[in-house]
Parts: structure tokens; C-alpha cells; sequence
């Protein structure tokens, strides 16, 4: 960096702070060492290979491209799944904000230092979506019946958030929040006129959040809802810390 008129450089160590006042267009190295709870975590003099960020946060309404910082964050839960976080670490959604995606850890924390997947910001608990919005629909041979092409089978459909009825046949859809998948990718509704804003939701994912063969992890205050088997999956794995999470409406336990 180089400094301007009012720059000093900060040195912090066990004998208090000093400031040294930097001089005007002057090039200086920056010499960083961060630490997380007290423990070292890594230095810009380090190797490049033990830089490690510790926090990473996701906001839908970000562009693509982010790198996960506050400034910078990533705008899709796929980006975590990309990660390979270390224990310590947190990955965090912002609150107010709606994923229909699926978390699948791709890590384990350790005895006493969990990874954390949570909220931050302010606002509503951040809610996982196993279901997507159906639009596109097209008038069916039976008077008020919609259909849309959905290929992946959905367990659980809801209108405006409230839990639709399954049928046996197309012909059996005659009545709001009744509705049918069948095999030939086709998913059936009743509506008086074309149901493109009634916030239709199909079932499409099947589960919100996956942690198998994951252990020491963290999940905290975050709504998962509407997934065709289960919200949360823990499978082949110990010592995780499930707390203040609501789960609605999944089409199975969990």
C-alpha cells in the first residue's frame, strides 16, 4: 500500500501499541497475522498455501463472482458446498434471505471447534427451500386442471404455503390445493384461471441440508422446509449440534 498524509503504521504486541507515522507516497510491505479465538491461523509472510479464510457468507441478492467475505460474499449455498472448510470455520447466510438449494457438508470440525453453518445480519432466520416455484402452466383437457412439465417426481405440493391434497388420477384434480405428479413428468393443479400467480411450490429436492459422514459440525438458527424426503439428513456421523432450527413440511422425518 502506499500511505497518505494521515497514515501511521500500527504495531500490536505484548508491550501495548505503538504508532509510526508513515510518510507521504511511500511504498510499505504489510506484514498481516490473523488469529480465531486466540489460535493462529495464518500470515501474509506465510507460504501462500496456509492463507485460510475463516468466514464465509452468502447473500442471494449478491452478483456471481463473490469470494465470500463480508464485501464480497458469495450469492449460492453451491459455493459452500464447494469449499472445504477447516474446523473453526462458519458459513454463513444472511438473514431475510431464501435458498432452494441443498447444503451438503463437505467437512467435519473437531472435538471442540465445530464448523458453524448459521445466520448473520439481521432479520428473519435464513430459510433452506426444497421446493421450487412452478410456472409456465397450460390449460388441461378437464375444465380448472393445469399441468406444467416437471421431471423430478414431487412428494409435497402447497399453495401459498399451505399443503396440497395428492390425487390418484388427473381427472380427480377438481379443487383448489389438489394435485397430481405422474410418470410422464406432468404436474397437475386445480385452478380457476391459470395458476402462474397463485406461488405454487413442487417439491424438488430431497433434502435442505446433508451431513453425512460429517461430524463436529454446528447448524444454528435457520428454517428448512418443503423437502421431498427429509429437511435435515445426518447419516454415518457423531457429535453434531443441531439447535434452533425449524423444519416444515418435509415429506419424510427430519
Amino acid at each position: 500500500p502506499v500511505a497518505d498524509s494521515a497514515a501511521t503504521a500500527i504495531r500490536v504486541g505484548s508491550q501495548g501499541v505503538s504508532q509510526t507515522p508513515l510518510v507521504t507516497n511511500t511504498n510499505y510491505d504489510m506484514h498481516l497475522r490473523v488469529y480465531q479465538n486466540g489460535v493462529y491461523k495464518y500470515s501474509n509472510s506465510d507460504d501462500a498455501t496456509t492463507w485460510h479464510q475463516v468466514g464465509f457468507y452468502v447473500n442471494v441478492d449478491e452478483v456471481s463472482g463473490g469470494v465470500g467475505t463480508p464485501r464480497r460474499p458469495f450469492n449460492a449455498i453451491a459455493d459452500l458446498n464447494s469449499l472445504t472448510p477447516e474446523p473453526g470455520d462458519s458459513l454463513l447466510l444472511e438473514r431475510g434471505d431464501e435458498f432452494r438449494e441443498q447444503y451438503t457438508g463437505s467437512a467435519s470440525g473437531i472435538d471442540g471447534n465445530n464448523i458453524f453453518f448459521g445466520p448473520y445480519g439481521t432479520g428473519d432466520d435464513p430459510i433452506i427451500n426444497g421446493a421450487d416455484v412452478m410456472t409456465g402452466w397450460a390449460a388441461g383437457t378437464v375444465a380448472n386442471t393445469w399441468f406444467v412439465e416437471l421431471t423430478t417426481e414431487s412428494k409435497r405440493v402447497f399453495f401459498n404455503d399451505s399443503l396440497g391434497t395428492k390425487k390418484t388420477l388427473p381427472a380427480d384434480v377438481n379443487s383448489y390445493q389438489e394435485w397430481l405428479w405422474t410418470a410422464t413428468d406432468t404436474l397437475y393443479a386445480w385452478a380457476e384461471s391459470n395458476p402462474d400467480g397463485l406461488n405454487i411450490e413442487a417439491g424438488q429436492r430431497d433434502y435442505g441440508i446433508s451431513l453425512v459422514s460429517k461430524s463436529y459440525v454446528t447448524v444454528d438458527n435457520i428454517q428448512v422446509q418443503y423437502c421431498n424426503i427429509s429437511n435435515i439428513k445426518i447419516a454415518y456421523s457423531g457429535y453434531n449440534n443441531i439447535s434452533n432450527v425449524l423444519s416444515i413440511y418435509s415429506a419424510g422425518d427430519g
